[in-house]
């Protein structure tokens, strides 16, 4: 593997986790991109703000290139999007929280399919559960990038022994 983004809530914060993964990625020589959906963490650790050059946040939902972006793939692969988006609303029907949230992101999944196209990534991390999730999950199925949970149990050591 060459190269990953992760897809995450907040970047870089205070704390260690995927900051220090995507150190480690970084030593090893992979490409390693970050798409946030909101901005900086408070209170950022000094060790983790060099990633802010390796960060784009593409979460807003007012971002005009995220609607452009959400346009072109939906002229180019309503098939995908269309399913997939409907299987996020299903998947909220229960929580106003959840359905609110995966509406306002769509624009977002979109961006990152687009970026990660354009850079050529070839694996889509979602940082944790719930939005950043979803987000990487269905920008996969737009690209040709495979997706990835990174709590997923074995996901660090994956991915280790991919970089090798």
């Amino acid at each position: 593997m060459k190269s990953v983004v992760y897809v995450t809530t907040a970047f870089p914060t205070q704390t260690f986790f995927l900051e220090n993964e995507v150190h480690r990625l970084l030593a090893r020589g992979v490409r390693v991109r970050v798409y946030r959906l909101r901005g900086p963490g408070e209170n950022v650790q000094p060790d983790h703000r060099v990633l802010e050059a390796i960060t784009t946040s593409v979460g807003s939902p007012f971002a005009w290139r995220s609607w452009i972006a959400l346009l072109g793939w939906l002229a180019r692969k309503p098939h995908v999007l269309l399913p997939g988006f409907a299987r996020l609303v299903w998947a909220s029907r229960g929580s106003l929280y959840a359905l609110a949230g995966h509406v306002g992101y769509l624009p977002a999944v979109a961006r990152v399919a687009s970026l990660v196209e354009a850079e050529g990534i070839e694996r889509i991390h979602g940082g944790w559960a719930h939005f950043p999730g979803s987000v990487g999950w269905l920008a996969s199925r737009l690209t040709a990038a495979s997706y990835q949970r990174v709590f997923e149990e074995e996901a660090a050591d994956d991915l280790a022994q991919v970089v090798h």
